[in-house]
């Protein structure tokens, strides 16, 4: 199996210092049901790629923002709550 990522129609110079970040690409294989593979990518993702501030997980507040079906508020209402 092979992966690669390109930059398509990117014709540039780079000068002494300067750098390009390429694409990140993340393989996840699992086998059995779908929702056990999206479990499996929500986990690495926490566990690997959330920020740490002094040693904690970083837990964002949850926000709910939706279209106004059926609710008693507007529809630019938009609630948060720490979490």
């Amino acid at each position: 199996m092979g992966v690669g990522v390109r930059l398509h129609g990117r014709a540039f110079v780079l000068h002494p210092g300067e750098e390009v970040r390429t694409p990140r690409v993340l393989l996840l294989c699992w086998s059995g049901d779908r929702m056990r593979g999206h479990n499996l990518l929500r986990r690495f993702i926490l566990k690997h790629h959330r920020p740490h501030p002094d040693g904690w997980p970083l837990v964002a507040p949850l926000c709910n923002g939706n279209w106004r079906q059926h609710l008693p508020f507007p529809a630019s209402a938009v609630w948060c709550a720490g979490v």
